[in-house]
């Protein structure tokens, strides 16, 4: 009920401004034409919010990758698998 008493004063003040100045009227009404889509703070909102959800999502796979590459060391390198360590080989006495 409350969009119907908003159009309502919307009407009502459109037709105020067109019988006191028809010639902004016009100008409004070509400007109206030229941008038919919806409302532009809706879309801008609506445009906002996926920029950010889209931002978060970026920084945290790049903190993520960051992460993991800076907690492995590279002078660490990682033991040779217990089945391919070389024998030792010890001479026996002669």
């Amino acid at each position: 009920m409350g969009h119907e008493s908003e159009e309502r004063v919307f009407a009502q003040i459109e037709r105020r401004l067109t019988s006191d100045d028809p010639e902004l009227a016009a100008r409004m009404s070509d400007l109206n034409e030229q941008f038919p889509e919806g409302h532009p703070s809706e879309r801008s909102r609506w445009n906002w919010r996926k920029r950010t959800v889209l931002a978060v999502i970026i920084l945290a796979v790049v903190g993520l990758l960051l992460t993991v590459a800076l907690s492995t060391s590279p002078a660490e390198a990682p033991p040779p698998p217990s089945g391919l360590t070389h024998p030792v080989l010890t001479r026996a006495p002669t």
